[in-house]
């Protein structure tokens, strides 16, 4: 006896149980990863924290492992955002990339070069 298709499960999509929990997706053969996670916080706080220099530095570190410093923001399609991680051992990181998609406050996509 097979299933409705009106009552098949997509496995594709999580269980509603993990819907809050961060989720990413892989692309091997084109390298992108896409990843989304939900926040307790206002969309505008978000917003903030993933474009402005000042708020990426107090949300992107932990004393720990790491810190950010000297945050460059062009917010704006295409415009290109960098950073500098400084882990514990002195070892340092430039990160970077560059806006995809701005639709404030709900919406970034962003591109990162490692």
């Amino acid at each position: 006896m097979s299933t409705p298709s009106s009552t098949k499960t997509d496995f594709r999509v999580p269980p509603a149980s993990n819907w809050r929990a961060p989720r990413a997706v892989a692309d091997g053969r084109g390298g992108r990863i896409i990843a989304t996670a939900e926040v307790a916080v206002p969309p505008e706080r978000v917003f903030r924290a993933l474009t402005e220099p000042e708020e990426l530095g107090r949300w992107w570190r932990h004393p720990d492992y790491y810190s950010t410093a000297g945050w460059k923001t062009n917010l704006g399609v295409c415009g290109e955002w960098s950073v500098t991680v400084r882990f514990t051992d002195g070892s340092t990181h430039v990160g970077s990339g560059e806006f995809a998609e701005i639709g404030p406050p709900r919406k970034i996509v962003m591109t990162q070069v490692t």
